[in-house]
C-alpha cells in the first residue's frame, strides 16, 4: 500500500548531544522528503537550550529545515539519544513553512487533501498551574487553526507529552486537568469522523507539549475511527477509571480513538494510538511488563487486522501491516525483557523504546505506530 507518511526511527549510543545529533542527522536518507524530526534522550541542559543545540546543526545538513522538536524522554538499553523521522512520500505534495507567533508548523496539499502539521505548542515549565499550561498550549493551537482555516474535528493524530502525568497539584491529577482541558477545546466542533488518534504520556518536566496532524480531505478521501470491541472506547470509560480531584465538577474522558485511517484510492495511513494492556476499561496483568507487553501486542494485532476493520465499516480490503513503533517503558530494569517479546512478534520491524511513565501507575508499557 502506499502512504502519504513514511515514519522510521534511528538511534546512537553517542554520549554529547552535538555528536549524537550529527550522527542522527548524517544517516537519515533521502532528507529532502523530511516533514519533521522528533529527537529523544535524556536532558543535557533544559529542554529549549538542547532544541537549540540541534537546530543550529541542522542548516549544514538541510536546505530547508523540516520542523524539529526534541523530547526529554531517555532511551531504554545502551542508546543515548534517537530520532523518529516523518517524511512525506508523494512526491506531488506541496509544502509550505509558516509561523504563527513563534510557532513554526507545515501546509501540505496533495491529492489526499490539505494537512496541517504542528510540532511542539509548547508551555514551559514556569510557576503557572498545569490547567494553565493546558490553556495556554490549546489557545496556541488554535489561533493557528484559525489562521489556517482548520478545526479540532480535523485532527486526525495527536501527541500529548503531558509533564508528571500522574502527578498532582492542588489535587488534581496533571492527566485529568489535561483530558477536561482537551474535551473543552474538542466541544467547540462535532466530530463527525471520530476522534483522533492519539498518545498521552509523561515528560519529566513540568510542561506540556503537543503535536498534530491535521486533515482537510478531498471529496474522494475516506476517514474512518478503528474501533476495539476488546476495549471500552476511551472517551466512554467511566468514572470508576478517572482520577478524582480535588477542586474538579466533572470529570471529562480522553477523548481519543484506538486508530485513525485515512484512504484515498491506493493510499493508505493508519495511525494506531497509544496501546497498553487494557480490556474492557481495566488494566490488565498488574506488575508484569513482558504479560502487559503480550497483551498490548494482541490489542493492536487484532485492532489492525482485516476481521476488525470490515468490524468498523472499512469499504475495502485492507491488508495492514506496522511500520513503525515508539515503546514506553515505565521502569529501565524491564527494558530488554520488554523488547525481546517485541522482537519475537514483530521481527524486524523498525522502535524506539523510550523511558516514561504511563497514565495509570499500574501500567508499565505503552506502544503506539504506524501501519499501511
Amino acid at each position: 500500500m502506499n502512504k502519504n507518511f513514511d515514519i522510521s526511527c534511528l538511534i546512537t549510543e553517542i554520549p554529547e548531544l552535538t555528536a549524537a545529533t550529527e550522527d542522527l542527522i548524517y544517516r537519515i536518507p533521502d532528507k529532502d522528503k523530511c516533514i519533521k524530526l522528533v529527537f529523544f534522550g535524556k536532558l543535557t541542559s533544559n529542554i529549549s537550550s538542547d532544541l537549540a543545540v540541534i537546530c543550529g546543526i541542522l542548516p549544514a545538513f538541510f536546505k530547508v529545515i523540516p520542523l524539529i522538536s526534541f523530547i526529554p524522554q531517555p532511551l531504554g538499553g545502551n542508546a543515548a539519544f534517537g530520532v523518529e523521522i516523518t517524511k512525506l512520500t508523494d512526491p506531488d505534495t506541496c509544502v509550505s513553512y509558516r509561523e504563527n507567533e513563534n510557532n513554526r508548523y507545515a501546509v501540505c496539499e496533495n491529492k489526499t487533501g490539505r494537512f496541517l502539521v504542528l510540532e511542539r505548542i509548547y508551555a514551559d515549565s514556569s510557576n503557572s498551574s498545569f490547567t494553565d499550561k493546558c490553556m495556554a498550549v490549546f489557545s496556541k493551537i488554535q489561533r493557528i487553526f484559525i489562521q489556517e482555516g482548520f478545526c479540532a474535528a480535523e485532527i486526525v493524530r495527536q501527541w500529548n507529552y503531558i509533564g508528571h502525568i500522574t502527578d498532582f497539584e492542588d489535587g488534581n491529577q496533571h492527566y485529568q486537568v489535561f483530558n477536561n482541558a482537551r474535551s473543552e477545546f474538542y466541544a467547540q466542533d462535532y466530530f463527525n469522523h471520530g476522534y483522533p488518534a492519539a498518545t498521552g504520556i509523561s515528560l519529566p518536566e513540568n510542561c506540556l507539549i503537543i503535536s498534530l496532524i491535521a486533515l482537510q480531505p478531498n471529496t474522494k478521501t475516506l476517514i474512518f475511527p478503528v474501533d476495539n470491541h476488546w476495549q471500552i472506547p476511551a472517551y466512554c470509560y467511566s468514572d470508576a477509571v478517572l482520577v478524582d480531584g480535588k477542586s474538579m465538577r466533572k470529570k471529562s474522558t480522553p477523548k481519543f480513538e484506538r486508530a485513525k485511517i485515512l484512504m484515498h484510492d491506493n493510499s493508505v495511513d493508519c495511525f494506531v494510538s497509544g496501546t497498553a494492556a487494557i480490556r474492557n476499561e481495566h488494566s490488565m496483568c498488574e506488575l508484569d511488563a513482558v504479560l502487559q507487553t503480550r497483551q498490548t501486542i494482541e490489542n493492536i494485532n487484532f485492532l489492525i487486522a482485516e476481521e476488525n476493520l470490515l468490524l468498523n465499516n472499512c469499504k475495502k480490503t485492507v491488508d495492514l501491516h506496522l511500520n513503525s513503533i515508539r515503546v514506553y517503558i515505565k521502569y529501565p530494569k524491564d527494558y530488554q525483557a520488554v523488547k525481546t517479546v517485541i522482537d519475537d512478534a514483530w521481527p524486524g520491524l523498525n522502535a524506539i523504546y523510550l523511558l516514561a511513565d504511563i497514565c495509570r501507575p499500574e501500567l508499565l508499557v505503552e506502544i503506539e505506530g504506524t501501519a499501511s
